[in-house]
């Protein structure tokens, strides 16, 4: 082979002379095209293939060499090319025979032959039998081979991605076949198919304990199960077309705590059944569809909340149980002093002075007896309705601390705020969760330890919070804290529900109750509930 020199000095020349729009600049170093396999070029004379890799590196292309068609194939099955550019006369196997072994073994690679005979036959078995994408005759110009070599490397990279796109589509075309498939199969079926999902559908909502409707946004019912249909005392078709508020609660407007526009509430009404009043969990969830559609979950949760308030009066009387040996020494103390004074009276020739002061004393003793177990006659309650009304958060507060101070030889300290605290709540419920939490704190304080109950409020919430000097809670407990039946206490010293029983009601009053460090060291647990404001003419939001 001849003209190395010749090719050099052209590569050279057109390195320096390339400008930036011409087709060599689109495959610059820089520009993202370059990024492709590497080339490989084949010569048996190392002066050519000198000259190939160097004006072919300047395009930033990867380029392997081999001197022989042997060496080429091996590299060929150890690695992968996108483009492979071969000599035509070599010895051993020739440029043609080699790329025609590389079209049978790797026909998406870009075959490319550089030959400096002129002979036509050779150039037209180059295409026939090589399969050669492109001839370059020598002597080639650098601009010239790397314009070659781009088209090349593009071919060859979107071959590639055609291939990666035919066998997606091939994939496709294969789901298409199977969805088509079904479909032919679904439509075969025809009605019968319908009408057996629609059976399976109706047995599936008849099979849950809890009503269901199915209604459009003007609240119209489409469709229920056979509870609901029961509850309503009707038939299914009889409800189907009406409102839901008056075919199944016979209301003549929409449920005020409908939960169309919040997904989910707590519905009072009074049933004919059994002329009892019935709260139910409401839930909606919004159907798919062209137009819109909610499927409306009612479950009756009168038990379960009769059930929970009589938990909750457990554990009130387990706390009053608690409180027993304090309520002794409490009421011993003004009965020893009645018994005394009565001891006096009943002495000969008590002067009327001294008879007006026993009985005085006598007096004041038994109103103290008397307020003690008022208060905690008041705390024994059982709740009956569980109604929710205007209550004064503060005067909740201080009826329960005087209660625990009475029963307590812990420091009780609470500064009572200046105004009303108002919230929407139950006041025996409320009371509860006061008692538990400083009946907590007093558990968990060292003898005669401080406790300390205050309020720390905003314009919209109100946050009552109880800390103590105890150990506190362990920031790996506190998220079991409230939990039914955990415990940190010793082993027969509380029953575990007065933190789960006491969260179930601040979060029935739509408030939040968590616990922290308190900066008298032990725990602090914060009560927070909305806040609301009442006038003459009612009960207005913040």
């Amino acid at each position: 082979m001849t003209h190395s020199d010749d090719m050099e000095s052209d590569a050279n020349s057109t390195v320096a002379n390339t400008p930036p729009g011409s087709s060599s600049a689109v495959v610059s170093p820089h520009s993202p095209l370059t990024v492709d396999l590497p080339i490989l070029a084949v010569d048996d004379e190392p002066a050519i293939l000198k000259a190939l890799a160097r004006t072919l590196n300047y395009s930033g292309w990867q380029i392997d060499l081999a001197t022989n068609a042997a060496e080429a194939l091996e590299r060929l099955e150890a690695k992968e090319y996108s483009v492979v550019v071969s000599d035509y006369r070599m010895p051993g196997m020739d440029g043609l025979s080699f790329l025609s072994r590389v079209r049978d073994r790797f026909p998406d690679m870009q075959r490319i032959i550089i030959s400096a005979c002129a002979d036509e036959e050779a150039l037209e078995r180059a295409i026939n039998d090589a399969a050669v994408h492109r001839i370059l005759r020598k002597p080639w110009r650098a601009d010239s081979l790397r314009e070659v070599v781009a088209q090349a490397m593009a071919h060859n990279r979107t071959r590639r991605e055609v291939a990666i796109l035919n066998e997606q589509m091939r994939h496709r075309n294969e789901e298409l076949l199977y969805l088509n498939e079904r479909l032919s199969n679904s439509v075969a079926k025809g009605n019968e198919v319908l009408h057996t999902v629609r059976r399976r559908w109706d047995v599936a909502l008849d099979a849950i304990s809890d009503a269901i409707l199915i209604v459009d946004e003007n609240l119209v019912i489409e469709g229920v199960n056979k509870v609901a249909a029961k509850l309503a005392g009707k038939v299914s078709d009889e409800m189907e077309g009406r409102a839901c508020h008056k075919a199944l609660f016979e209301r003549h407007a929409p449920c005020p705590e409908c939960p169309m526009g919040s997904g989910a509430s707590r519905i009072r009404t009074l049933l004919r059944q059994d002329s009892r009043e019935h709260v139910f969990d409401a839930r909606s969830y919004l159907l798919p569809g062209d137009r819109p559609a909610y499927l409306c979950i009612y479950r009756d949760i009168t038990q379960v909340m009769e059930l929970e308030r009589q938990a909750a009066h457990m554990e009130k009387m387990a706390a009053i149980g608690r409180l027993a040996g304090g309520v002794a020494h409490e009421l011993n103390n003004p009965l020893h002093v009645i018994f005394t004074f009565g001891q006096l009276a009943e002495q000969s020739q008590v002067p009327p002075e001294k008879m007006t002061r026993y009985l005085q004393v006598i007096r004041e003793s038994a109103v103290r007896c008397r307020d003690i177990v008022r208060a905690l006659r008041d705390f024994a309650r059982q709740d009956q309705n569980g109604e929710h009304q205007l209550v004064d958060l503060n005067a909740i507060c201080k009826n329960a601390v005087d209660l625990m101070g009475k029963l307590s030889s812990h420091r009780l300290e609470m500064v009572p705020a200046a105004t009303p605290l108002h919230c929407m709540g139950n006041a025996n419920q409320l009371h509860q969760v006061i008692v538990n939490l400083v009946q907590n704190a007093v558990d968990a304080s060292p003898k005669e330890g401080l406790i300390r109950i205050g309020f720390q409020c905003s314009a919209d919430e109100l946050c009552l919070y109880v800390e103590d000097q105890g150990p506190g809670v362990p920031e790996a407990e506190r998220g079991r804290i409230f939990e039914p039946f955990f415990t940190t206490k010793p082993e027969g010293v509380g029953t575990g529900l007065g933190l789960a029983i006491s969260h179930g009601i601040i979060n029935e009053h739509g408030g939040s109750l968590t616990v922290g460090v308190a900066e008298l060291g032990g725990a602090r647990f914060e009560a927070r509930l909305p806040r609301r404001y009442a006038n003459e003419n009612g009960i207005n939001q913040p």
